[in-house]
C-alpha cells in the first residue's frame, strides 16, 4: 500500500480510505473489490473510490490487496 501512495499526492479522504484498506487487510487478510462499495469505505467515499481517485488509481488500488495475498500465498 505503501507503493500505492508513493504515486501521487493524495488528500485527505483519499489517505484515509487506504487507510480503511489496510484496516481491512489487518483484521480480515483480504479485501474484496466489492468490499470497496461498501460500508465502512462508503462513509468516506459515498460511490467507494470512484468518488475520489482517477479509474487508473482504482484498479491499482484493487489489484494492491490482491498482489498482497498472491505474496503471502506464495511464501
Amino acid at each position: 500500500m505503501a507503493e500505492f501512495l508513493d504515486t501521487a499526492r493524495f488528500g485527505a479522504n483519499q489517505i484515509e480510505f487506504v487507510n480503511l484498506v489496510i484496516d481491512e487487510l489487518i483484521a480480515t487478510g483480504v479485501v474484496e473489490a466489492r468490499r470497496f462499495y461498501e460500508s465502512p469505505f462508503t462513509d468516506v467515499a459515498p460511490h467507494g473510490p470512484d468518488d475520489l481517485f482517477e479509474p487508473d488509481e482504482i484498479g491499482r488500488l484493487i489489484g494492491a490487496p490482491r498482489d498482497i495475498r498472491r505474496r503471502a500465498e506464495a511464501a
